[in-house]
């Protein structure tokens, strides 16, 4: 999976950009959505969550994430995947190492704020299972095989919890963002008005001066 990140992020990094998307904090985000196992239709409306004011239309939104994720496909199908046990833990731990990074930095980019008692049972329990993920060099023997798979599901599930959080967090934060650009509107609006009313006051007192 991180052969098609390496090739697919800097278009979608472009692709945001073109529709004046912070990079910084929904890049990540938008790569988590479409790693995801969820069904197309569910990938598509978190897609739509993350694009909702880019677009003057709902049709045009929805032009927008049919792309990404028809892109997304493409680069899956162009790369070749390894059948083995030990690969597939080797990706799911390369994924869960790209997820703390981007996690910090989805952290690093938002307002700061406490962790909740839930939220430092998950960041620990993604440290301390990514700390104790072994990945041996030699071939895997059948007790080895097994291991590993449990470790890959381990991990998965872990992923999983991980990704959703920073779902709801990046999903929270472009909702803060519309709240707030929505009261600069009306800050302006109001702004203007009373400019307004100010103007109209000044020109009736010249002419009451006047007569």
């Amino acid at each position: 999976m991180a052969n098609v990140c390496d090739g697919f992020s800097p278009w979608l990094s472009t692709k945001l950009k073109t529709l004046n998307v912070d990079e910084n904090i929904f890049l990540s985000y938008t790569l988590s959505i479409l790693e995801g196992d969820e069904p197309r239709e569910e990938k598509l409306d978190a897609l739509k969550s993350v694009l909702s004011d880019c677009a003057a239309s709902d049709t045009e939104v929805d032009s927008h994430c049919t792309e990404i994720l028809d892109k997304w496909q493409q680069a899956l199908c162009n790369i070749t995947k390894e059948p083995t046990v030990k690969k597939e833990i080797e990706n799911v731990d390369q994924k869960l190492a790209r997820l703390l990074v981007s996690n910090v930095r989805l952290e690093e980019t938002t307002q700061a704020c406490k962790y909740t008692d839930e939220e430092l049972k998950i960041r620990e329990a993604i440290l301390s299972k990514y700390s104790h993920a072994d990945v041996t060099e030699s071939e895997p023997e059948d007790d080895e095989v097994e291991e590993g798979v449990l470790v890959k599901n381990t991990n998965a599930s872990t992923i999983h919890q991980a990704e959703k959080e920073k779902r709801e967090k990046a999903k929270l934060e472009n909702q803060k963002k519309k709240e707030r650009d929505k009261l600069e509107r009306e800050k302006q609006k109001l702004s203007h008005q009373e400019k307004k009313e100010a103007r109209r006051k000044r020109t009736q007192k010249v002419e009451h001066h006047r007569k």
